[in-house]
């Protein structure tokens, strides 16, 4: 058997010298990267990701926070209507969950696996995903 697997590596080798040249120098690459990574992972966070150093980018996300909130948003002035919209959206949300469900009871009661009855579920809970979404962005603004 290990003649067979060397005579098909010798032959192909005869046949594309170029191709396994190639192949050895990838294969190096990927081996040289995954040995000595060209950039330090600190917990999981690439050092200078974006071009901010480590130490300032609790400065960094603080000001883009705060551009955030006053010039995109501008929080202060629409804070009302922002919680209005959300509260609105997760009424809207709730509704259309309990629509589809309506919707597709028989099909899901019938038999729960079945391709339609996984499809209705799965719209179903990318829609409670998306209500939990809301939820937490009201939480965030303080929506009773």
């Amino acid at each position: 058997m290990y003649e067979t697997v060397y005579e098909t590596v010798y032959e192909t080798y005869k046949k594309y010298p170029l191709l396994v040249v190639i192949f050895t120098i990838v294969a190096s690459i990927i081996v040289i990267g995954m040995i000595f990574p060209s950039k330090p992972t600190i917990e999981g966070l690439v050092n200078g990701a974006g071009g901010v150093s480590l130490g300032s980018l609790d400065g960094e996300v603080e000001s883009n926070n705060k551009s955030l909130k006053s010039v995109d948003l501008d929080l202060d002035v629409h804070e009302e209507t922002y919680k209005s919209i959300i509260t609105n959206m997760k009424d809207n949300i709730n509704l259309t969950m309990v629509r589809e469900i309506v919707k597709y009871s028989d099909v899901i009661s019938r038999n729960p696996v079945s391709e339609d009855a996984m499809k209705a579920i799965s719209e179903i809970n990318s829609l409670k995903q998306f209500g939990d979404s809301l939820d937490k962005t009201g939480v965030f603004l303080e929506i009773d």
